[in-house]
Formats: C-alpha cells, structure tokens, sequence
C-alpha cells in the first residue's frame, strides 16, 4: 500500500469471512478483501476473529418521520416530508396554493399551469405543458405497469 493513500476510518466497515460469506443465500455486493498477518477482523455474522476475508461500507442509517414513521435514505429528504405535515412549505404556487420544498419544484409544477401544451408524444400524440408529464406518460408506451393507469 502507498504511504499517501488516504483510507476511512475502519469504525466505516464491516467485515465478513471467507466461511460467512461462502454460506450467505444473497451474495454480498461491493465488498473488498482484507488481509493481515494476525486475526485482526471480526466477522459480522460469526463474529470470530479472522486474518483474511472481506470488507464492506456500512448501510448508512436510514431517516425516520417522527409522526409518521415513514423512513428517507436521507435527512434532506425527510425534511422536504415533514413540510407536509406542518404545511410550512419554503416556496407556494401563486395560482393554487400549493406548496413545495424548493424553488426548482415550484419552477416545474408552474408549467402545469401554463395553457401552452409544447411537449408531445411521438407515439400517440398525446400533448403535455411539461417534460416531466411527458416522460411519465411514456412510461405506459415502454409497458412500464406502475404508469399502466396514466394517460
């Protein structure tokens, strides 16, 4: 290893023996192998102390609503839900009071109110005042089944 190579904290990691990770019904993703002269890593799953086997980052913890509970990958996430619940939303539609999280939301639902229907469907022809409604609506051309209802 070079001297510069800067690694994470090992407090980052888990690590896994070669026996754990042979015996695992899922196969474990995007983990590295370790190695040491001494038995310096304890495995997750057996928890016995090994010289040789594998890493892997920890799952970073997961963002729970205290009302609700539901659960975000992240907090930023979490607290663009939690306007939902206070109604104290950072950024309004002028036209129907609808509130967003932020400035670039606001910017792209206002184009659901503007009469001008640029954006269209090269298979049905189908029209959309914006990209985002006409992505979506492709959806249902690929025979994606969670659009199948949209038209």
């Amino acid at each position: 290893m070079f001297e510069n190579e800067v690694h994470p904290p090992q407090e980052d990691f888990e690590y896994i023996c070669y026996q754990c990770k042979e015996n695992r019904r899922k196969p474990l993703v995007r983990n590295n192998l370790v190695s040491s002269l001494e038995s310096c890593f304890r495995c997750k799953f057996c928890k016995k102390p090994f010289s040789m086997g594998f890493e892997m980052k920890k799952k970073k913890p997961l963002y729970s609503c205290e009302k609700c509970k539901e659960v975000f990958n992240n907090g930023i996430l979490l607290m663009h839900h939690s306007y939902a619940h206070n109604n104290e939303w950072p950024c309004w539609c002028s036209s129907c009071k609808k509130g967003f999280p932020t400035l670039q939301l606001l910017k792209i639902h206002l184009q659901s109110h503007n009469q001008d229907k640029t954006f269209q469907c090269t298979v049905c022809l189908s029209e959309f005042t914006s990209q985002q409604d006409l992505d979506r609506h492709r959806q249902i051309h690929i025979g994606n089944p969670k659009y199948s209802q949209i038209n």
